[in-house]
């Protein structure tokens, strides 16, 4: 055979990475949900290294989930991001997407069960937002676009803050809530509540689980050996591995 048969290294990979993943999901403590995520993410960003290995950290990860998540809400918007980016900012290219993001999070508390979850199967797709957004142009310094907002890139956010603060974004209250992301209203006394864009450590495991899976399968069917770009060599200083 002219190409090396790389399905012995596949599998030991493969092999590797799950167990890995189910050390992950043992641990027991006082913080497990934080340490749990904190470990999920890192996950990720090392099976994206293994694949995208040219690619910065936030374009390698985004990518891994768009092409191996199956997660069907990737690419669709959180809309209470966008609406209170738009009601900070007063250009008029903003103007329909401004009004159209305030009405939706307006319609938000109607739609949540008695625990006060929002899931996001009840809010509007990527399509259909994309229609009231005008791109803004390079002199009005508009610091976002619409693809900050997809829900993919916002889990990128959500292992920045992991990784480089040891803090999670959204309050994962108690045990019975969704088990994919979703809204959660928060009531703080005084008529006073908020909303806040809640992913459940069960569904950053199972997102590991099912991407795990669907990279090997791409490894397999392109006979890929993932290690080359995912050990990082016997030098610490990543110029002398040559």
């Amino acid at each position: 055979m002219i190409i090396q048969n790389n399905e012995e290294e596949i599998e030991t990979f493969n092999q590797y990475l799950n167990k890995k993943l189910s050390n992950i999901c043992s641990i027991e403590s006082d913080d497990s949900r934080l340490f749990k995520q904190i470990l999920f993410v890192t996950f990720l960003d090392s099976l994206a290294a293994s694949v995208f290995p040219s690619r910065s950290n936030k374009d390698r990860f985004i990518a891994l989930i768009d092409r191996f998540s199956n997660w069907d809400k990737r690419n669709d918007i959180c809309l209470l991001h966008l609406a209170k980016f738009c009601s900070l900012n007063s250009d008029p290219t903003l103007e329909k997407i401004r009004l159209y993001s305030h009405e939706q999070v307006e319609l938000l508390l109607s739609k949540q069960d008695r625990k006060g979850c929002i899931t996001l199967e009840q809010l509007p797709k990527f399509s259909e937002v994309k229609d009231y957004w005008s791109q803004p142009t390079k002199n009005s310094k508009v610091e976002y676009q619409l693809d900050d907002f997809k829900y993919s890139t916002l889990l990128y956010k959500l292992r920045n803050s992991l990784v480089h603060q040891f803090q999670p974004k959204g309050t994962e209250l108690g045990v019975y809530h969704p088990q994919a992301p979703f809204y959660q209203v928060i009531d703080e006394g005084l008529q006073h509540m908020k909303v806040e864009l809640v992913y459940p450590t069960i569904f950053i495991e199972n997102l590991c689980i099912s991407t795990l899976s669907n990279v090997m399968e791409y490894f397999k069917k392109g006979n890929i050996n993932p290690f080359p770009h995912y050990y990082s060599g016997e030098y610490w200083l990543e110029g002398l591995n040559r």
